[in-house]
């Protein structure tokens, strides 16, 4: 369908992936933002029920996922640059506004881009992680500890595995394990990161 795997380039050079089916009857339009490790295939059952009702879809595969370009250095992934190629991507299809949705890492993702173009959102909604304000210290190994206690592993552990010298060595080395075998994060977590990664002392108790 036409309106399915679209391409978008930015000003500064970085093209997007993305679906867009636009409204009918003027309704409003939903900006889907996914998380992480995602594409906008994860709202595949959404746009299916927001389209058959009526409504606008948006989304797009974030920088780094999916079908859009997947830079290397960090810098290009800073909130506000990002936040800036969502507010371009609507320019180009004529989208003045959105009720923007997030899923997990995208809901820091809508959290800025609301802080930034705040003229182009009528409403928001937060799934899995709820609005972060700009400035606000995002405590890992605060998080990391507390849920040690009440869940019996790091929620964010990966994090840790991912900033260590050989992550990408890892990982490239092992792209054959199965998706479904990752789905099983506690799992994950308790043998294959614990053998591997060596964690802060503030973490480890040692």
């Amino acid at each position: 369908m036409a309106f399915f795997d679209k391409r978008f380039t930015t000003s500064d050079g970085d093209t997007y992936a993305y679906d867009y089916v636009p409204p009918k009857e003027n309704k409003a339009i939903f900006l889907l933002i996914h998380g992480y490790p995602s594409s906008r295939y994860d709202w595949r059952y959404q746009v299916t029920d927001l389209t058959e009702a009526g409504y606008g879809v948006i989304a797009p595969d974030c920088l780094g996922y999916g079908d859009s370009d997947k830079r290397v250095d960090i810098e290009a992934y800073r909130l506000k640059r990002l936040s800036g190629h969502f507010a371009e991507l609507l320019d180009h299809d004529n989208i003045e506004q959105v009720i923007g949705v997030g899923h997990d890492w995208g809901s820091m993702v809508l959290s800025r881009f609301v802080v930034w173009h705040p003229e182009r959102v009528q409403k928001l909604v937060f799934l899995s992680a709820g609005y972060c304000a700009p400035g606000i210290f995002f405590d890992v190994d605060g998080l990391n500890v507390l849920s040690q206690k009440q869940l019996g592993y790091m929620q964010l552990g990966y994090w840790y595995f991912f900033n260590s010298y050989d992550a990408e060595e890892i990982m490239s080395r092992n792209v054959c394990v199965s998706r479904l075998e990752l789905l099983d994060l506690k799992v994950w977590l308790l043998t294959y990161m614990k053998a591997r990664i060596v964690l802060p002392s503030s973490i480890s108790g040692q």
